[in-house]
This record gives structure tokens, sequence and C-alpha cells, in this order.
């Protein structure tokens, strides 16, 4: 009877820090000819957040140029 939206769902897969295809099977996510859905992990989620609020041009570059020196670090 009720009902989860999208937002409740990315919601419910961050608090638990799981990936929302985690709450669908995955013979089901895919019908017929269509691709099946992207889903972002909890942590990917967040900085996108966090990436769509920055305003300011030069600063969306710099965390631009500082992802790729953070990802050779590990």
């Amino acid at each position: 009877m009720n009902k989860l939206n999208v937002e409740n769902i990315q919601v419910i897969a961050d608090a638990l820090s799981v990936p929302v295809s985690y709450f669908f099977e995955p013979e089901k996510a895919s019908r017929g000819g269509e691709k099946p859905a992207f889903y972002l992990s909890a942590n990917e989620n967040k900085l996108l957040r966090y990436f769509r609020k920055i305003k300011n041009s030069s600063s969306k570059n710099t965390v631009i140029q500082v992802a790729p020196l953070a990802a050779k670090a590990d």
C-alpha cells in the first residue's frame, strides 16, 4: 500500500551505506531492451551532492583537479 519514492530509497541506502541497487533484484534491473540503471554508492552520491552545491566555477575546477591526485594517493 505504501510505496517509497526515489528520494526515500536514496536516504535509506545512504544510512545503510549501500547502493540503491541493493534493494532491487538483479534480474529485474533490466527489462527487455532497456539498459540497466546506473546507481552510485552512498559516498559517490554524497560527493556528487556536495559538488553540485559549489556555485563558483573556479572552486569546481579545483575539485576536478584535486580528484585525480587523491585517486593516485591510494
